[in-house]
């Protein structure tokens, strides 16, 4: 999530709480003293995990995680506080036992 000040980070994990999307991951707490939120479980990992054991997607599911990743981006971009993403690669793609996948990643206020 890039370097904060513990109130940068507060403002930060304020700012992702109030994003409530389907495609993205809900954030239900963070650790105090640490730059560490806890968000949603997401049994299958993430997108690098799922590439680096080299899972077999079908074109299908491909698809389908590229219209669900697009459609968290979107949310995020229109949200009303014009958030934007910025950290976004395999690493930050969560994935659900039925290939839903979740954002995460850091989120920078247009100015």
């Amino acid at each position: 999530m890039g370097t904060f000040s513990e109130e940068g980070f507060e403002n930060e994990v304020k700012h992702y709480k109030s994003l409530q999307h389907k495609k993205i991951v809900n954030i239900l707490g963070r650790v105090r003293g640490e730059f560490a939120i806890i968000v949603d479980f997401c049994e299958q990992g993430t997108l690098s995990d799922a590439i680096r054991n080299r899972a077999e997607f079908s074109t299908l599911t491909k698809i389908h995680l590229a219209c669900d990743i697009a459609e968290g981006l979107h949310y995020i971009h229109s949200h009303r506080d014009s958030q934007h993403h910025t950290n976004l690669h395999t690493k930050n793609i969560l994935l659900t036992t039925y290939q839903t996948k979740r954002v995460k990643g850091s989120l920078k206020k247009t100015l």
